[in-house]
């Protein structure tokens, strides 16, 4: 599967390596999570998982056919650990 990143995955200076390990090491995962708010995507995935140093992330991304596209990282908010919580 191919990964791309979008120039918003980097806004809050988090390392690709560091959302590629929370995906694969995920704790919790939401599919889909809610809807896109963008018309014509398909509505994302949520995973919450550990950067390569333990700090937990939330990473949201769009799968397509073979296509992994991650458009939003940061540090995980404690309201979305809570929503991954409840809708899993």
């Amino acid at each position: 599967m191919q990964i791309r990143y979008t120039s918003s995955a980097g806004k809050h200076g988090v390392a690709q390596e560091d959302a590629l390990n929370a995906i694969l090491r995920h704790r919790y995962r939401v599919s889909p999570y809610r809807h896109s708010r963008v018309e014509g995507h398909p509505a994302p995935d949520l995973f919450i998982g550990p950067g390569l140093d333990g700090q937990m992330l939330e990473v949201l991304a769009e799968l397509g056919q073979g296509t992994l596209v991650v458009f939003h990282v940061m540090a995980a908010r404690p309201k979305m650990i809570e929503d991954a919580r409840r809708m899993q």
